[in-house]
């Protein structure tokens, strides 16, 4: 099944959106959760940056954009009630960019400076770091980061039913 672009030239399956393009004023990036008919308050708030899903991919977009642009006002949304799923990552460490260790280090939970191979008639040690980002990690390194950061949320145990070019509706 193809993709196609979205208002915005963004594709349609993509769940990162910068709510506005340059040059263009107004509000951003608005969460507004759907009244549940329970007597819930409807709330609105604005984003620069809504990231739906809340997946590694997604958490690492997080952080760099904490780091990146520390006064933008970023949310995340998970409809499940922790970010990260239930997931193991392990990955050779030479497969990050140097630029973007600083996001990916905290994750990291375990590490071992190589490893065995071993097939039936060959064996051998790949001197090749190797770590491993358990999803429990993602969850609370991303709510560490982001707790207490004014215009910033980890919005968790509700789904998006709306995701358009400029809001995103729970």
């Amino acid at each position: 099944q193809g993709s196609r672009a979205g208002p915005g030239g963004h594709n349609q399956h993509d769940t990162t959106r910068q709510a506005n393009q340059p040059g263009q004023t107004g509000r951003r990036g608005v969460v507004s959760p759907l009244g549940r008919g329970d007597g819930a308050k409807r709330v609105t708030a604005a984003f620069d940056y809504v990231l739906v899903g809340g997946g590694l991919q997604n958490a690492l977009l997080a952080l760099a954009l904490r780091a990146r642009r520390p006064g933008a006002r970023v949310a995340l949304v998970e409809r499940a009630a922790a970010l990260g799923g239930n997931h193991t990552w392990s990955f050779h460490e030479g497969d990050v960019p140097e630029a973007a260790r600083e996001w990916v280090e905290p994750l990291v939970a375990h590490r071992w400076p190589s490893y065995d191979v071993r097939f039936p008639g060959l064996e051998r040690t790949l001197r090749h770091a190797y770590a491993t980002i358990p999803s429990a990690r993602v969850d609370a390194v991303v709510r560490q980061r982001f707790a207490g950061i004014p215009g910033c949320a980890v919005i968790t145990g509700r789904a998006a039913v709306e995701v358009g070019p400029r809001r995103v509706r729970l």
